[in-house]
């Protein structure tokens, strides 16, 4: 089944702190386009009064990760709607959930950003992060306590440590290396692009790369 709207929807992967919410900040400037986060959809799914809603609403209330028989149908919910042209920020995460992305809009209709960079990279970007407590946005370098996107006072904490960080590098090794190799051999367009030079380098040539979809 391939779904009517004729929008794009590009996928910004990598791996954490590799900048993909950084890169999103410097499109938004250029393009019109919906940015969701798998935890956008999925926090947004679980608002409405649907049997899926309510399904993936339980697993968040208990704080539990949401399998992939209930995101699948949560993001394709969410993806369904709102506006023409979408960048997702974490799903897919896997190969199972590339499938379906592909089975319900097609390969035409999806491009990859891929951004490169090495694991120290990452490592070190971490040190100058926070997050929000409550719209769970990440800024850099915010040394004032108030988010920059909901404008909540006191609301930001240091992110994960070390040890967490590691372990993402890790997972994304097992599930997403493979779920970009898949999405290649299955002919959808993937513009590879190292961002170690830093995201005021990069930015432009991402934005290039996606005028021909956006614009």
């Amino acid at each position: 089944m391939n779904l009517k709207n004729d929008g794009t929807i590009a996928l910004i992967v990598g791996k954490g702190n590799s900048g993909k919410g950084t890169q999103n900040q410097k499109l938004r400037d250029r393009y019109d386009y919906g940015y969701f986060s798998s935890g956008d959809i999925l926090r947004e799914v679980a608002k409405g009064d649907t049997g899926i809603g309510r399904i993936v609403k339980g697993y968040m209330e208990k704080g539990m990760n949401v399998p992939d028989e209930h995101v699948n149908p949560a993001a394709l919910q969410f993806l369904q709607g709102g506006a023409r042209h979408k960048l997702l920020d974490g799903y897919s995460r896997n190969i199972e959930q590339a499938k379906f992305l592909l089975e319900n809009f097609g390969k035409d209709r999806i491009v990859i950003v891929n951004l490169l960079c090495s694991d120290q990279l990452c490592i070190d970007r971490a040190s100058n992060r926070r997050q929000c407590k409550f719209c769970k946005e990440t800024q850099v370098e915010n040394t004032s306590g108030t988010c920059v996107f909901c404008r909540t006072e006191e609301a930001l904490v240091i992110r994960p440590d070390d040890a967490i960080i590691r372990d993402r590098l890790i997972t994304y090794r097992r599930e997403t290396v493979p779920m970009i190799e898949y999405f290649r051999e299955q002919g959808v367009t993937i513009f590879d692009i190292d961002v170690e030079a830093g995201t005021e380098a990069t930015a432009p040539i991402i934005a290039e790369f996606l005028k021909p979809y956006f614009g």
